[in-house]
């Protein structure tokens, strides 16, 4: 994956997310690797932004489940 972003890149292409049947994912290109490097990335810069918003992951992760609970329970 990591690769073929960077021939992606070099061509002037924008990489955004990229996946392999081996359960592995690539989210961005601050990382050119499927691996918890770019998940730390990806957490912290949701942790910044959530506390732009005096959120905490915590609180994000109550907000997600309380709509899910409300979407399942309309059913």
């Amino acid at each position: 994956m990591g690769n073929k972003a960077d021939e992606i890149m070099q061509t002037g292409g924008t990489v955004l997310f990229a996946f392999e049947e081996a359960i592995g994912f690539m989210c961005g290109t601050g990382v050119l690797d499927k691996d918890g490097i770019s998940a730390g990335i990806r957490i912290a810069e949701m942790a910044v932004h959530l506390n732009m918003e005096n959120l905490t992951i915590n609180d994000q992760l109550n907000k997600i489940y309380d709509k899910l609970v409300l979407f399942y329970l309309s059913k």
